[in-house]
C-alpha cells in the first residue's frame, strides 16, 4: 500500500511535459501575381484552379494549388474545400484539406497545419495559404 501511495505521489508531483512541437515562426510572406515573396526575395510561385462543388448540401469552393520553389520545381499540391459563403458560428469554414509534398511523396492532413474554424477575411482568397507556406518552410520544403 505504501508503494502505491508513494508511486502516485511521485507521479502527481513530477511535472509532466504535455506540450507538442509547434512551429511559431512566421516568415512574413506576400503573394503577388501568383509569386511568393519574403523580404523582397522570390521564394516560389503558385498556380491554382478554383471550382464550385457541392459539399454537405452546400455550395463549396474547391481549390487545387500547385506550389513551386524559386527554381520552378514542383514542391507540393494543396487541395482544400471550403465554404463559399459566410459560415455560421458553429460551422467550419474548411471542410477538408490536404497537402501532398512531392519530395517525399507524403500526404499531410489539414489538421497538421490549418485552423478549420478560422474565418477568412477575403472570401475569394485561397483559404489559409499563408499557413501552408509557413508549414512548408518550417519543414524545409521551400
Amino acid at each position: 500500500m505504501r508503494f502505491i501511495f508513494t508511486f502516485l505521489l511521485i507521479i502527481w508531483l513530477c511535472p509532466i511535459n504535455n506540450s507538442y512541437a509547434t512551429d511559431s515562426s512566421n516568415y512574413n510572406f506576400v503573394i503577388e501575381n501568383n509569386v511568393i515573396k519574403s523580404n523582397g526575395n522570390i521564394v516560389g510561385r503558385i498556380e491554382f484552379n478554383k471550382e464550385e462543388v457541392k459539399q454537405e448540401n452546400l455550395k463549396a469552393n474547391k481549390h487545387l494549388v500547385k506550389i513551386y520553389d524559386s527554381e520552378s520545381h514542383l514542391v507540393a499540391v494543396y487541395n482544400v474545400r471550403s465554404s463559399n459563403r459566410k459560415v455560421k458560428k458553429n460551422m467550419s469554414a474548411i471542410f477538408e484539406a490536404s497537402l501532398n509534398t512531392i519530395k517525399d511523396n507524403v500526404t499531410h492532413t489539414g489538421s497538421n497545419f490549418l485552423d478549420f474554424n478560422q474565418k477568412e477575411k477575403n472570401e475569394n482568397a485561397i483559404p489559409q495559404m499563408e499557413k501552408v507556406i509557413n508549414y512548408l518552410c518550417d519543414r524545409n520544403y521551400l
